[in-house]
């Protein structure tokens, strides 16, 4: 078509015309042009099994709510300094932070099963 001597191009494909699919870009490719995963299955499966474990293994810390124990413990080691009238020993500040940390977060994760 025409109109003043302007020619109009056009390069969308007529409505209702199925669309070109592009061509597989290299050897192994599927459909859309994309690469194949260059992992064997069994190596795919194994990363795929150690970011399960890592989720769960976050999932279970997240159940302790470390932030919530977090101000127990910063409360306790003050506590401590004045129960003494000094500095504790180190030892005994580190078992008690640690027994503390596993006491709270096991009462916490119980708290949210049931």
């Amino acid at each position: 078509m025409e109109s003043a001597g302007i020619a109009q191009r056009t390069t969308s494909p007529p409505i209702g015309a199925p669309a070109e699919r592009p061509a597989p870009a290299e050897r192994g490719a599927d459909l859309d042009g994309r690469p194949e995963p260059r992992e064997p299955r069994d190596q795919r499966a194994q990363a795929a099994g150690r970011a399960g474990a890592l989720r769960i293994a976050r999932d279970y810390v997240a159940l302790t709510k470390p932030r919530i124990i977090e101000l127990l413990l910063v409360t306790t080691v003050p506590t401590m300094i004045l129960a003494s009238q000094g500095l504790p020993s180190l030892r005994l500040v580190a078992v008690t932070l640690v027994g503390g940390f596993l006491a709270a977060g096991g009462a916490n994760a119980l708290n949210m099963f049931l």
